[in-house]
């Protein structure tokens, strides 16, 4: 690796969500503009890593937030839905009274616990004309940036 930073080590160093690496927006983390009360459509599309994959739904900070997202009649203050474990395309009932949710990729390793936002973490995103659908292409941990690793979008019903 040629005297590459990490991109854990480019976000922090900028103290931002987002950085221009190799000519390209990507983001740490999305953070999504929605009604107050509404419903998104998960679909994961494809995922090329060896690394169990998955999604964070939360709203960042996480103290004394009262966003609740709701899925098979389950609703918690943030949510980690992974691509073996869900179904393809999932509807996700969210109360956000701020109007804005945040999305990360996660993954597990294989030591049972997920990791996030750290080392090779990074997400490129397509957003629609309308603004109602993203689609994104993720980095896990690998420090090698592919944007393979999780492909899956999320769009505002």
């Amino acid at each position: 690796m040629k005297n590459k930073k990490i991109l854990e080590e480019k976000f922090r160093r900028a103290e931002n969500a987002s950085i221009i690496y190799e000519g390209r927006e990507v983001f740490c983390f999305d953070a999504i503009i929605i009604p107050p009360q509404t419903t998104i459509l998960l679909c994961f599309h494809k995922v090329k890593s060896e690394w169990r994959q998955g999604i964070c739904l939360c709203d960042m900070p996480f103290r004394s937030t009262k966003t609740r997202f709701t899925v098979a009649g389950q609703t918690a203050p943030a949510i980690q839905l992974w691509m073996d474990t869900c179904p393809e395309k999932v509807k996700v009932d969210v109360l956000a009274p701020n109007g804005k949710i945040n999305v990360y990729n996660t993954w597990d390793n294989g030591n049972g616990q997920s990791s996030s936002l750290i080392q090779g973490a990074g997400m490129l995103i397509d957003v629609s004309e309308n603004g109602r659908k993203r689609y994104y292409r993720c980095n896990d941990g690998h420090i090698r940036t592919t944007f393979k690793h999780l492909e899956f979008s999320i769009e505002i019903m």
